[in-house]
């Protein structure tokens, strides 16, 4: 990898074409198309957490999609998808994020991106990110995705308290 225009490894996100076009499935692979894709589609607007792993020594590259919490601090769990390239890099000197298209990929949000060597460090069993603990109690939001032009918002707390509510499209 020394340039800009080829790469060793790609994480695809793209919509899913077999639905009403409100999912997506994540692929990842060595090729430049036709990657494997994953056999559980997700939901536009949901939060996805994703951990990657390249082993130089082998070319072996790991992607884990939303891994169980309970393993983040520790030893790896089997990852979601894996595959091996046959022409592995010799080292890892360069990271790109790229979109593809405005009618493939029209929007991506990355929150956070963390680059190591081990999975313990970018997965520390403290600190890990929740949306089941939030500070409003009772606080619940539906429908989730929002079908028409009303959104409900509820809680069975009596203080006064903030929303903030972002339309990610």
């Amino acid at each position: 990898m020394g340039g800009t225009t080829s790469y060793d490894a790609r994480l695809w996100a793209r919509p899913n074409p077999d639905t009403d076009g409100t999912t997506f499935d994540i692929g990842f692979g060595h090729e430049s198309s036709n990657p494997t894709f994953t056999s559980e589609t997700y939901d536009f607007g949901v939060v996805i957490f994703v951990v990657m792993s390249y082993d130089i020594d082998n070319g072996q590259t790991n992607v884990w999609i939303n891994p169980d919490p309970s393993t983040f601090g520790n030893t790896p769990p089997t990852a979601t998808i894996n595959t091996t390239d046959s022409n592995a890099a010799s080292k890892i000197n360069l990271f790109i994020l790229r979109q593809d298209s405005n009618k493939e990929t029209p929007f991506l949000q990355i929150d956070e991106l963390r680059i190591d060597s081990s999975w313990a460090s970018v997965t520390p069993a403290s600190g890990t990110a929740s949306t089941s603990n939030n500070t409003i109690n009772g606080f619940n939001v539906y429908p989730n995705p929002v079908k028409g032009n009303s959104l409900t918002v509820t809680t069975s707390s009596t203080e006064a308290k903030t929303v903030n509510i972002f339309n990610v499209l």
